[in-house]
């Protein structure tokens, strides 16, 4: 939303289609919405042609953005609209790529470097299980195989890092279609005070959805190994995990150090950062990008992550915080209880990642940038036609 606001100050009309229930077609403001039922799968796409093609031939506009579909519309829902107009989308996760949504071998020892298709079956990446039964996988698979050959058709593509860009490129997009647009730290007015002085009591942070994927299990092991310090933590956030993360708490024995607080607002979110002493990023499956690190830099918070995804794209090694291999979690421990003890090299680190920040927090270029690629597809589908 953020985002739309900014394109409407400088003049520019939006209107919003969006894949839910809700009947209402406008929000009473000057911004016209539109919603249609979810269409995941194939056929239920069938049953919204009529309906979208009226809307996009009643708005006519100048660039049709979609936003990432994966499992909410379907594919032949995507490819009416960008056959209707000059199509722009952005990817904001790796679901496309990935028939288990990890982008984890099976194993879960290391990330997957396997473009998508039939391979995942075959090579028994992708298994029948008590939740997937083969008919669901092979349908799954023939899902996946038509939305990536929509991927491939769009004017371009909008990615968060260059790891994504990759991931793009290796799944068989023209990499003249794909553009890396970095995210940018949206800073409101309760974030407008900062400290650079590092928590004394040893608080370890971490930000996320609580989901498997996050690594937050892995986490509470990671804390497990953290003996020779004395440490505490918060976990902030809410997910899916939550009762997996609860109960691994306490059969480690570590309900006294750890505390889950669920979901928080902007402005106690920012005394958090402020009152910790680190930020921990233990994310598994590839990040398309990791906002919470340049939260934790801004607030001079140095960052320990494992090197997955586009994660080291704004995470300097041994400069604004320590870069782990995945899986490796007795050396991810090691690297917080050294920030732990080390106070004027987390002092250190979170200085630099102040000055490494500072990139990514001009809302103006990223408009800027995104109005830039509207125009490009703009003229090469004047060209075209």
């Amino acid at each position: 939303m953020d985002i739309l606001d900014s394109l409407e100050k400088k003049g520019h009309e939006n209107v919003v289609l969006y894949s839910a229930l809700n009947e209402s077609e406008e929000n009473g403001g000057t911004r016209k919405e539109y919603f249609v039922p979810p269409s995941p799968g194939l056929r239920r796409g069938f049953s919204l042609f009529g309906r979208i093609r009226k809307i996009v031939s009643h708005e006519k506009p100048d660039v049709i953005h979609i936003h990432g579909f994966h499992g909410n519309t379907s594919p032949f829902v995507v490819r009416i609209l960008r056959k209707m107009g000059p199509s722009v989308h952005t990817a904001h996760d790796v679901l496309a790529f990935c028939l288990n949504h990890k982008k984890i071998h099976g194993n879960e020892e290391s990330t997957c470097t396997r473009p998508v298709g039939w391979g995942c079956l075959t090579s028994g990446c992708v298994r029948p299980s008590r939740e997937m039964d083969m008919r669901f996988i092979i349908k799954s698979a023939i899902v996946q195989h038509i939305e990536m050959l929509q991927y491939r058709r769009f004017n371009k593509i909008i990615v968060a890092s260059d790891y994504m860009k990759k991931e793009m490129i290796r799944n068989g997009i023209s990499p003249d279609r794909v553009e890396c647009l970095y995210y940018f730290l949206n800073v409101e007015n309760d974030w407008a005070s900062r400290v650079g002085e590092i928590g004394k009591d040893n608080t370890i942070l971490y930000v996320g959805r609580i989901e498997k994927n996050k690594g937050v299990v892995e986490f509470i092991e990671i804390l497990s190994m953290i003996r020779d310090v004395s440490w505490k933590a918060k976990i902030i956030g809410y997910g899916n995990a939550g009762d997996e993360v609860r109960n691994k708490i306490k059969v480690m024995g570590l309900s006294e150090k750890i505390d889950m607080l669920g979901h928080v607002t902007h402005g106690e979110l920012s005394q958090h950062y402020i009152a910790s002493s680190l930020v921990a990023v233990p994310s598994c499956y590839p990040e398309p990008f990791g906002l919470v690190g340049l939260e934790a830099m801004y607030f001079g918070r140095p960052v320990v992550a494992f090197n997955v995804g586009g994660i080291g794209e704004w995470l300097k090694d041994k400069q604004t915080g320590f870069l782990v291999e995945f899986p490796d979690r007795k050396l991810f421990a090691e690297k917080i209880e050294c920030l732990l003890r080390d106070k004027s090299l987390s002092e250190k680190f979170g200085k630099n990642g102040q000055e490494e920040v500072k990139r990514f927090l001009s809302k103006e270029d990223h408009i800027n940038c995104l109005l830039h690629i509207y125009q490009g597809v703009i003229n090469n589908w004047k060209t075209r036609r």
